[in-house]
């Protein structure tokens, strides 16, 4: 028994180690997959490999993870931070209050860049942004901690659709059940960022008064998003269209009004939402890449029997071994980015998720409200605490106290949606 679970216990214990000294997480775990791929089953493991990734790419739901990113791109792009705060000081004096309530949760997403899951690349263009609109030091963590999780599962966030496509999981049946607990997310998370703009008294009125925002123009904008998001899920859900379908029209009608709303800013607009997918697509191919390298060897050298076995001893209680494997997804993310989390750990996860007998879908569901988003908590490293690599990476450093309350909101909503799953 030791030694068929010797080499399963080598290569978690090897990226770990790699990853703490200061490797890019995706490399090392390639490399440990080649590693004792090759020592222990030889070149003939390899083979089928690029076989499957081309097979995976050709699948439809993969096109959804450019097409995710682009629609993100554009919506970022088609309404502002300072158009945001704008109208929220506009509309927050008169007796809408629910109805501005109503429409500022899908354009918070846009802002924070959750739609497709790519705000956190973002965090210097916030910054530059926040910086014209405060008249002291800006508050990064203003919208920055938002992103937690806030909205970032709604659908089509960048998150589901890597793990439908990592996991094999049912995109109908993961949409329709997660939009309950997303949408009671996403209110608490907005709650906190009213409440953190109506505290601040630090913006620069100069700015809002040479801004030229066009109501009209806005008003359509607000209505576009209010639409599209709910109809999106509906025709998925209803298989009315496929993902793909749903963001390629979404990504037509907003490129339309793009085009309307900003004639002289349409082309820049498009080209580097077009730079932005192809940066973030190569990214997350890669880790997909480094990821079945590692997966296909440690299942061939026993590895799912090595996880079940290890984890089944603990306890005999299907819930306290659920929380454990929470837990250690959460702790995972202090050394590994959330691609890492979705391409390799899940997917490792499932053989034991499946003794247990808990549904797959929820599985997914708890462990999206287990991810925290990368600027809230770095992945520990040599490397991020180096000289070098501090003064010559621009960043912006979070505030974890400031962050304190959306970990509660996230702890509170993960514990009910447990509670009521086995209720």
């Amino acid at each position: 028994m030791f030694e068929n679970h010797l080499i399963p216990s080598l290569m978690l214990s090897s990226i770990v180690l790699m990853t703490i000294v200061g490797l890019s997480p995706s490399t090392n775990i390639a490399i440990v997959g080649l590693f004792f791929g090759i020592y222990t089953i030889g070149y003939d493991l390899f083979l089928p490999i690029p076989s499957q990734i081309f097979k995976a790419l050709y699948d439809q739901n993969w096109l959804s993870i450019p097409l995710a990113i682009f629609i993100s791109s554009l919506f970022k792009n088609f309404i502002g931070i300072d158009e945001i705060i704008l109208s929220w000081k506009k509309i927050r004096k008169k007796w809408r209050q629910l109805s501005a309530f109503i429409l500022i949760i899908p354009i918070n997403s846009v802002v924070t860049g959750l739609v497709g899951g790519t705000g956190y690349n973002h965090k210097l263009a916030f910054q530059s942004n926040l910086k014209k609109i405060y008249k002291k030091k800006p508050d990064s963590d203003l919208f920055l901690s938002v992103q937690l999780i806030s909205v970032s599962v709604f659908p089509p966030s960048l998150l589901l659709l890597i793990f439908i496509n990592s996991t094999g999981v049912d995109e109908i049946s993961l949409f329709s059940t997660i939009i309950g607990p997303a949408f009671l997310y996403a209110i608490f998370c907005l709650l906190y960022l009213i409440i953190k703009i109506n505290r601040e008294n630090a913006y620069s009125m100069e700015f809002f008064a040479n801004q030229k925002t066009k109501e009209n123009s806005f008003f359509w904008k607000v209505v576009f998003l209010n639409i599209f998001f709910p109809t999106f899920v509906f025709g998925v859900v209803y298989r009315i269209v496929t993902i793909p379908e749903g963001l390629s029209i979404g990504i037509v009608l907003t490129t339309i009004l793009i085009f309307f709303t900003k004639k002289d800013q349409y082309k820049a607009v498009l080209l580097s939402s077009f730079k932005q997918t192809a940066f973030l697509t190569s990214i997350i191919f890669f880790s997909f890449v480094c990821a079945q390298v590692f997966l296909k060897t440690f299942t061939s050298v026993g590895g799912d029997d090595f996880l079940i076995s290890n984890i089944l001893v603990i306890s005999n209680d299907n819930k306290i071994l659920l929380f454990l494997i929470l837990v250690i997804i959460f702790i995972l993310q202090f050394f590994f980015g959330w691609l890492e989390i979705c391409f390799v750990f899940v997917p490792l996860l499932l053989p034991t998720i499946s003794t247990l007998s808990i549904d797959i879908t929820w599985f997914i569901i708890f462990v999206c409200f287990c991810i925290h988003n990368t600027s809230f908590l770095t992945p520990i490293g040599i490397k991020y605490f180096s000289r070098k690599y501090k003064f010559n990476t621009p960043r912006i450093q979070p505030n974890y106290i400031k962050r304190l309350p959306l970990f509660l909101i996230q702890s509170g909503v993960l514990i009910s949606i447990l509670t009521f799953h086995f209720l």
